[in-house]
């Protein structure tokens, strides 16, 4: 049975089954599961994401990209603080991954190549702004489909 609020549409892979996600508690399982390597080279995550901030997409798609970001991030950081937040502009939402270093090294840069294809596959982008006062700015945007009225909508690639 279809939950009234699921659309599916195919994008390069079989069927993905999105609905109504709240972004907030999607952050917050994935910041409970990184926690041991943060702490391990000394970083702390914020989730800043507004707690009634929902978006309509695949939860495990939008997870997969968020999760490997913020490993990647955690990985070739060590003694900051790394702060997610999020906004929504119409049908587009950008999770900010901010922290304090300047992660413009080559093997950073290159490792987000992976995570740049797989945020491609929901219709997003990753991209990297490093500050010169020392910060980093990751931006991962993504498709944000809303449902009106709880209709289910079936769209084809």
């Amino acid at each position: 049975m279809k939950h009234p609020n699921q659309v599916k549409f195919t994008h390069r892979k079989p069927i993905a089954i999105q609905s109504t996600i709240t972004l907030h508690e999607l952050v917050e399982q994935l910041t409970v599961n990184k926690l041991p390597a943060a702490i391990h080279r000394q970083n702390i995550i914020m989730n800043n994401v507004h707690p009634a901030l929902e978006i309509f997409a695949d939860e495990q798609q939008v997870a997969m990209v968020l999760g490997n970001l913020l490993n990647t991030i955690i990985s070739y950081t060590s003694n900051s603080c790394i702060r997610i937040s999020a906004k929504t502009f119409g049908n587009v939402t950008i999770l900010h991954l901010r922290e304090h270093s300047r992660l413009n090294n080559p093997q950073f840069i290159s490792s987000l190549s992976d995570i740049q294809e797989m945020a491609e596959e929901i219709g997003g982008s990753v991209n990297v702004t490093s500050y010169r006062n020392e910060m980093t700015t990751v931006a991962m945007s993504f498709m944000n489909i809303p449902v009106k009225n709880h209709q289910v909508l079936s769209m084809a690639a």
